[in-house]
């Protein structure tokens, strides 16, 4: 293939974000507050498994609007699709408020569990959170095309840490209630470990380092994401992401290199004669 490169813009697009906060500690109701921004045109709340969304309405500026959907995956995933190709018309970009991510993947882990009951089975199988996955990486994917600011909300749990037996130990970790690679997904997360008190555990963006165990705003009780925005100076980047693609002629390569190995391997017990290699 001919090499095709480009310069970096050194721009900064608007972030994707992940708020992750104990019970109660004030995620919905920040991303609810959020949608008041003049930094932003419309804002789209995909709720999931949770039933805050209408009430946050009653909110001082708050006009934010609730994208319905059937609670299915395919009705989520549509809908987060529909919010992404939703046209801007006055230069300023729509914000998605997605929550929270802790209840789609439940609900991704719940039809596995489901599909692995109906085969007699006890436990959910590496192919079925492979299948998880992919739903997960399909939904997440869309909302990463998004020209605009995402946030998605997640519980935190404080969990006990197991040993390399799987025995559990006296120390105790934060954990991000989603899909493991969540955190990695984001641009950026806010954690809440308690109610109104956010904590920037890590950021992607050149206007200002984060210390090791994150950034305590100088007042928890007044931090909000209009004004956590306006300090990570976004000058119009689109964000760029090529997700990940899978090659359509993959299984029928693997399909022809099996054939072709199966023919090899007839054809040496035919001449008596071992396939030296033939697994290696």
């Amino acid at each position: 293939m001919t090499l095709t490169t480009r310069k970096p813009t050194g721009k900064a697009p608007w972030p994707m974000l992940l708020l992750a906060g104990v019970e109660k500690s004030g995620k919905s109701y920040a991303c609810a507050a959020l949608s008041a921004s003049d930094l932003i045109d419309r804002t789209f709340y995909i709720e999931v498994g949770e039933g805050s969304a209408d009430q946050y309405g009653a909110l001082p500026g708050a006009r934010y609007e609730i994208v319905e959907h059937d609670g299915s995956h395919a009705g989520i995933l549509a809908a987060c699709e529909a919010a992404v190709a939703e046209p801007m018309t006055n230069g300023k970009p729509h914000a998605i408020i997605f929550d929270s991510a802790s209840e789609y993947w439940a609900l991704l882990s719940d039809e596995q569990a489901s599909i692995a009951a109906k085969r007699g089975k006890d436990t959910i199988t590496m192919d079925q959170w492979n299948a998880a996955k992919k739903r997960w990486r399909k939904t997440i994917d869309a909302l990463r095309s998004s020209k605009g600011p995402v946030i998605l909300t997640a519980r935190l749990d404080l969990v006990t840490v197991m040993d390399k037996g799987g025995k559990r130990t006296t120390e105790k970790q934060w954990k991000v209630r989603a899909e493991k690679d969540l955190p990695f997904e984001v641009d950026g997360v806010i954690e809440l470990k308690e109610a109104r008190r956010p904590v920037v555990a890590g950021i992607r963006t050149v206007a200002f380092n984060v210390p090791a165990g994150g950034i305590t705003p100088k007042d928890q009780s007044a931090f909000n994401l209009d004004g956590f925005l306006r300090t990570l100076n976004i000058d119009g980047g689109q964000r760029v992401y090529i997700p990940r693609k899978e090659d359509p002629d993959a299984f029928r390569a693997e399909r022809i290199a099996s054939d072709t190995l199966a023919d090899l391997e007839a054809q040496a017990a035919d001449d008596d004669q071992p396939l030296i290699g033939a697994h290696e």
